[in-house]
């Protein structure tokens, strides 16, 4: 050690100082190298979180030297406690640098902890909990799949007084930086409304602006308080409003009939031909429709009204918002008191089954399993093993059996050994002629697509893996798709069946890279993607009225692959189209609607409960004078999983408009 190396002259107590300084001198710089501290981990749109829906997660991380290192979310994820690793590749240096993650919330916040490890190492580096599971601090609201939650962003000013607004209206809220807008749909799956409050437009990047308007075509909403500063004429937000911005001017209003009129800015708005009249305050906004969401624009900023009267503010948050999406009533109070251990996560008796967005798309993926063959356990015995288990055990009672007594003195041919002999022989002469099983992988995978007019808007993919031997199984999924467990099927499975599922993130999807088969039960994934390519279906339909009411017109498939099993849906009633469409081809449609239910041959009848949210708005578009047109394509094997996929299941689902 460096303090032997002092002169003699020293004491022996100065000598054990400077040794203990030198000490100190060595291991600092070797602490540093190793150190690592998570700053901060916070998580998207305030104070609450929607269960099954993903979710940004912010972490801020700060290391004395530059490394690379793997940033990982680990928690329980639905039932049977199995573990969900979600996990990228970042780098953490001096600065404190945020990342951001998304985490599909399934369990109380306490159960899902953030890990920092070394790249090269694999070392663990520092960890923590999303929330800690202590009465000091302030429980995350954990809201249902289907409750309502804002999104506020924008000028952080006129968001936070938003907020409070809609806080007083019993309106759950949460703001967010706008420099921390998920530039992914995914990431705003978690709200139900996004509220722009006076955005600098020219701070928003584009891939945030693309990834809002990927959101809301697949069932988002949108509602923009436009600024009072220039706007940008080659924005993609602004050009998709539903009217364009003018000039800055003045409203005078009032939140109440008790508290004097306030001067409010405005902008003057001018409706785009597919608009609809939106009011506030006495003035006009407009509202489109994008896909399977709502965009609207209104002209006054309404952030500075004071809304000091619940009544008053609910009033006037529930005209507004009406339009847009639907705010069920606020439940009853109650004094009940739950700690955040024990609150249940999922409301209903069957809590402990639904997983994702709540009991229909629980349902829905069950269903879907349950056809796929995934639902229950394989039988597949592999004989070789099984005889050459039975030989080891008829040994133990032959041969090993004969020894013992012989050395006891004893008779060895009794009844028990005579059977292991028998066992015995008869197991190696299975062994010899039995033939083993060759290992074999099954893939099934199943694909909803959602089509709106020209634009295929989202799919969702549901895959099962099977194998009747121990694999670890590799997958080549699509790199722009979010993947999630689907273990509704898992009760009917062994415990231990989800052990470790592991995926890889990055800006663009989650997707896990291989599985870990045990040869008797399957393993199922659950994905969703945004804006998957141009519309395959045209249609030129028209009712025409009378006793016998008929649909009229036009199919035309633009895909590569036949169309059967066709079935139309409208206000008016529904129509069985008796003929396939073959690919490229036209179909005349000259048909009587009749009031029977639709349900698709050969698919589980809630199949389009997939994706409950838009499910509603499909029925809402019905009402509003379009067609709903299903039509299974189960030879376009669209799903890319990187195996040889032995059946597959699609069902294309088309919202295309009826002319008058």
């Amino acid at each position: 050690m460096i303090f032997l190396f002092l002169p003699r002259r020293l004491s022996r107590r100065p000598r054990r100082l400077g040794g203990c300084i030198c000490i100190l001198f060595i291991l600092l710089p070797i602490h540093s190298a190793f150190s690592q501290e998570i700053r901060n981990v916070t998580v998207g749109w305030g104070d609450a979180v929607r269960l099954g829906r993903w979710t940004p997660v912010f972490v801020t991380v700060e290391d004395p030297q530059v490394r690379e290192i793997d940033l990982q979310i680990h928690g329980t994820y639905g039932e049977k406690n199995e573990a969900l690793w979600l996990h990228q590749t970042a780098v953490a240096q001096p600065t404190p640098t945020i990342y951001s993650l998304l985490y599909p919330f399934n369990a109380q916040p306490s159960r899902i902890v953030v890990i920092v490890s070394d790249k090269q190492t694999g070392r663990t580096l520092d960890s923590r909990a999303i929330q800690n599971n202590s009465s000091v601090q302030m429980p995350m609201r954990l809201l249902g799949p289907s409750e309502i939650l804002i999104g506020l962003s924008g000028n952080i000013d006129d968001s936070l007084a938003l907020r409070a607004q809609l806080q007083r209206a019993g309106i759950s809220a949460g703001v967010l930086d706008p420099l921390r807008l998920p530039a992914n749909f995914a990431g705003y799956d978690g709200i139900s409304l996004l509220i722009l409050a006076a955005p600098d437009l020219d701070q928003l990047k584009f891939d945030q602006e693309q990834a809002i308007l990927q959101w809301i075509a697949r069932g988002g909403n949108l509602l923009l308080i436009p600024p009072t500063t220039l706007i940008p004429q080659s924005d993609p937000l602004i050009a998709a409003l539903p009217a364009t911005i003018g000039v800055n001017q003045t409203v005078q209003s009032t939140s109440d009939s008790t508290t004097p009129p306030i001067t409010l800015n405005a902008r003057e708005l001018s409706p785009r031909p597919d608009a609809s009249a939106l009011s506030v305050l006495d003035e006009t906004g407009y509202l489109r429709r994008l896909g399977l969401g709502k965009i609207a624009v209104i002209p006054v900023d309404i952030s500075p009204m004071d809304m000091t009267d619940a009544n008053s503010a609910d009033e006037f948050w529930r005209s507004l918002l009406q339009p847009i999406l639907k705010i069920p009533q606020p439940p009853p109070t109650t004094s009940m008191i739950v700690s955040d251990v024990d609150a249940s996560l999922v409301p209903g008796p069957n809590a402990a089954q639904s997983v994702g967005r709540g009991q229909r798309e629980s349902d829905a993926i069950l269903h879907v399993l349950q056809m796929m063959g995934a639902a229950t356990p394989s039988l597949d015995i592999h004989w070789r093993r099984t005889l050459l288990t039975l030989a080891c055990f008829c040994f133990l009672l032959g041969p090993v059996d004969s020894i013992l007594l012989m050395r006891l003195g004893q008779r060895p041919r009794t009844w028990l050994t005579l059977f292991g002999w028998i066992g015995l022989i008869l197991s190696f002469v299975g062994i010899t002629t039995a033939h083993e099983i060759k290992p074999t992988e099954t893939a099934a995978t199943f694909r909803l697509l959602d089509q709106v007019n020209d634009e295929c808007v989202a799919a969702i993919d549901i895959i099962s893996l099977n194998a009747n031997h121990a694999v670890l199984l590799p997958l080549s999924l699509d790199k722009t798709e979010w993947w999630e467990p689907a273990n509704q099927a898992a009760r009917f499975f062994s415990s231990n069946q989800f052990v470790d599922a592991t995926c890889h993130q990055d800006r663009t999807g989650t997707r896990p890279e291989w599985v870990n088969l045990n040869g008797v039960q399957p393993q199922s994934w659950h994905g969703e993607i945004a804006d998957v390519g141009p519309g395959l279906l045209r249609a030129k339909l028209q009712i025409q009225p009378g006793n016998s009411p008929q649909l009229i017109g036009t199919l035309t498939n633009r895909s590569k692959f036949t169309m059967q099993d066709i079935q139309i849906i409208t206000a008016a009633g529904n129509v069985q189209v008796p003929s396939p469409l073959v690919a490229g081809g036209t179909l005349p449609i000259d048909l009587p609607i009749t009031s029977t239910p639709i349900s698709p041959p050969n698919l589980p009848a809630d199949i389009t409960n997939l994706s409950p949210d838009r499910a509603d708005r499909v029925d809402d578009l019905i009402q509003s004078g379009s067609a709903e047109i299903l039509c299974q394509m189960p030879s376009a094997s669209d799903v890319k999983i990187g195996q040889p996929i032995i059946e597959h299941w699609q069902l294309l689902r088309a919202i295309l408009p009826i002319s008058k």
